[in-house]
């Protein structure tokens, strides 16, 4: 370990401080955007958690009728039925082994983007150009 560093993954003050990365054999990178790739089994818990979730705020919106008309509500209502839908297609991907997958440019979705998006598609680069 070089003088100063205070171990892997750690990050120390001063000027004599600096960060080492963790081993190799501690992390498996994706072929894009580093870090790991999402598990099935966590990558499913987060799809079902996010379906729960948006189903459970459809009905509150729908279960009141005076609000669901043709303004914000009636577009906040189709937002959260393409989401569903989004989930659902993603359900699929992951049972067709391809979940995680960008579906223009075939690399890994980061991590990251995934954990915070489960429905992602696409990687954030090939996102931002389908926009």
């Amino acid at each position: 370990m070089a003088r100063g560093a205070v171990g892997p993954g750690k990050m120390g003050v001063g000027t004599d401080w600096k960060w080492v990365p963790a081993p190799m054999a501690a992390r498996t990178p994706a072929s894009h955007g580093g870090g790991m790739r999402l598990k099935p089994h966590d990558a499913r818990q987060r799809l079902e958690h996010e379906r729960e979730t948006r189903t459970a705020q459809l009905a509150a919106i729908e279960g009141q009728p005076d609000l669901v008309g043709d303004g914000p509500t009636a577009v906040q209502v189709n937002t959260m039925r393409g989401v569903l839908a989004e989930i659902d297609r993603a359900m699929r991907r992951l049972e067709e082994g391809t979940y995680g997958d960008c579906e223009d440019c075939s690399r890994a979705i980061p991590r990251e983007r995934l954990e915070i998006l489960p429905y992602a598609s696409r990687c954030v680069g090939c996102q931002s150009r389908a926009v």
